[in-house]
């Protein structure tokens, strides 16, 4: 690869997606190559952006400059990335022992959805078995059943005349019992369709109030871009004929205070955080009666099954033992067993989660001994040397946008800003490539004193675009040729070279090649 050949160790950052990507040369080498049919529209103007990466001119200065926030930033994007397995593990292991509750027909009770540092917890999660009559904890369940079975095993099984009474007492209970159930399912059909139908409700009041603080964010993000020029229209005249203009059409006698942008994008949020606190309830409703219609339903054929094989024992001999009483011990052995086994097994994975709480109090501890600014001091001094280099050339460059001392690097973007706006929208366009070239070759320079990541080397394709004056651009070439003296190189290719060109750099030490009217200058 031209990446080992050239001694550079691609980083691997964050694509849009969640994923990761190497940052490749691609992307690197806006910083330091400028060609001539995109690269003079703005720094890194010919950044690729096929590969999705996110922040990608942000994380290719990072690399270039060796700067701590790009190893932070990796740090933080680590740990996201191990919160976000041990998350996905854990909701997996808790998808597990819903499963297998709900195969028993029990619910958990504090059950945490998200990982927790510690385990146990404080509140240790319990199992409850579902009835109609009311929830009771499995044990609870459990212990009723064993000793209705103890009860029976102690005693002879009877005949189906000496169970006659029991039996029909019996049928008349489960027929009852059947009825009452049918009920309350109906009920729930209802409640959970009724809870689904305010869960769309609710699904689609977030969606517009996600779009209504997307548009609020833009109107934030093109105001700090400039954009707080006063429109005629908005004081109520028309920009042509600057005729009063009435935009309502009642009368407004009374002044009221409207609230600004970011005060409604605060309320938005809010608004957006009770619906989505108000959906997390109801999905938790709608899960817990999906659990209950499916237990309910259980249950309600059990009975009939009951009915039937009571039924059917009425009407045998009357000598012969109680059909009913043998399935009632068969059916509690065989539910004591695997309420049992399950229940087992749910503790033992409760257990295994142990686990995964220790790797998680683990990775909480990393994060929280990340640095808590986001520039460190190494990365000031080096922000600092880069911005002393671009505000020095700017000088000798002859800048006339605005003034060069008033000019700063961003500490979010790293680009040059003017008054916390991005310069690339208010200057020149002759500007603009004074701007480039100073920052290029300020990176550059930068280098030379501070642990980098740069190549050493920069290739400027026609650099005097837009008419830059000859001044300037012999400025361009004094400043390029300094980077002889620290073993870098600085190329360019001209259709025109300056009047001064030989008094700026001596012929042995440049070497000029004429390549189809375009000469290319590399020192020597």
């Amino acid at each position: 690869m031209l990446a080992d050949f050239i001694g550079i160790s691609l980083p691997e950052v964050q694509t849009y997606d969640g994923g990761r990507s190497q940052l490749y040369l691609e992307c690197i080498f806006p910083l330091m190559l400028v060609e001539q049919k995109k690269g003079w529209s703005g720094i890194q103007a010919a950044m690729p952006l096929q590969f999705q990466i996110k922040d990608v001119r942000k994380r290719a200065i990072e690399f270039v400059l060796a700067l701590d926030s790009y190893d932070l930033a990796q740090r933080r994007l680590q740990i996201e990335k191990e919160k976000s397995d041990l998350r996905r593990e854990w909701g997996i292991i808790i998808n597990h022992l819903r499963d297998k509750a709900k195969i028993i027909g029990c619910k958990f009770s504090d059950l945490p959805a998200d990982p927790v540092p510690a385990w146990p917890p404080e509140i240790y999660p319990s199992l409850w078995f579902i009835e109609t009559e009311g929830d009771v904890p499995l044990q609870k369940k459990l212990h009723a059943l064993r000793s209705e079975l103890l009860v029976l095993e102690n005693s002879k099984i009877p005949s189906v005349q000496e169970d006659a009474d029991r039996l029909n007492a019996q049928l008349r209970e489960k027929s009852d019992d059947l009825a009452a159930l049918n009920l309350a399912i109906s009920e729930m059909e209802l409640s959970f369709s009724s809870d689904r139908a305010d869960r769309s409700r609710l699904e689609a009041q977030i969606a517009n109030l996600n779009e209504d603080i997307a548009h609020h964010n833009d109107l934030i993000r093109l105001r700090r871009m400039g954009s707080t020029e006063k429109l005629t229209i908005s004081s109520g005249h028309c920009p042509t004929c600057h005729q009063e203009i009435q935009d309502v059409l009642l009368p407004q006698d009374e002044d009221y205070n409207a609230l600004s942008i970011e005060e409604s994008l605060s309320f938005l949020k809010g608004q957006r955080g009770t619906f989505q606190a108000m959906q997390k309830e109801l999905v938790a409703s709608i899960s817990d009666k999906v659990a209950r219609l499916d237990k309910y339903r259980a249950k309600a054929a059990a009975i009939r099954s009951e009915i039937r094989t009571i039924k059917s024992a009425l009407i045998t001999d009357a000598r012969l033992p109680s059909e009913a009483a043998l399935e009632r011990r068969v059916w509690l052995r065989s539910e004591i067993a695997r309420l049992s086994s399950t229940s087992d097994e749910i503790s033992v994975m409760l257990d295994s989660m142990e686990d995964v709480t220790a790797r998680w109090a683990d990775v909480l501890t990393k994060e929280m001994k990340l640095p808590t600014g986001l520039i460190s001091p190494s990365d000031s001094r080096k922000l600092m040397a880069l911005k002393d280099s671009v505000c020095e050339q700017l000088v000798k460059y002859g800048l006339k946008s605005f003034d060069p001392a008033e000019f700063d690097i961003s500490p979010d973007s790293y680009l040059p800003i003017y008054g916390n706006f991005d310069l690339s929208f208010d200057m020149s366009a002759s500007d603009l490539i004074r701007l480039i070239w100073a920052y290029l070759l300020g990176l550059l320079e930068v280098a030379r004193t501070f642990p980098n990541n740069h190549t050493g080397f920069v290739f400027f394709d026609e650099p005097q675009q837009q008419n830059v004056k000859d001044l300037s651009f012999s400025a361009l070439l004094q400043r390029a040729y300094l980077a002889k003296k620290f073993n870098q190189q600085v190329v360019v290719s001209i259709s025109k070279l300056p009047l001064d060109f030989i008094t700026i750099i001596p012929e042995t030490e440049r070497h000029l090649i004429d390549i189809n009217d375009k000469w290319m200058l590399i020192p020597e």
